[in-house]
């Protein structure tokens, strides 16, 4: 009757490793498809605030001193 019980027991845990697995693959596909455009997304707004503050630097005038 133990070895039955302690049967069921490994089978279960069996299938649930697989839905767990099944469902994991799945949610990776589905977030796949967002995390594309958001790290496009990401990237193109650190090369515009780059490029902004690069076009700041070169407006101030050469000969200004700054002084602390």
């Amino acid at each position: 009757m133990m070895i039955v019980l302690l049967a069921e027991h490994v089978l279960m845990n069996v299938l649930l490793k697989q839905y767990q697995k099944a469902t994991s693959i799945k949610l990776i596909r589905m977030y796949a498809l967002t995390v594309v455009p958001v790290l496009m997304f990401a990237l193109l707004r650190q090369f515009i605030l780059c490029s902004i503050t690069i076009k700041k630097l070169k407006a101030v005038p050469k000969d200004t001193a700054f002084f602390i």
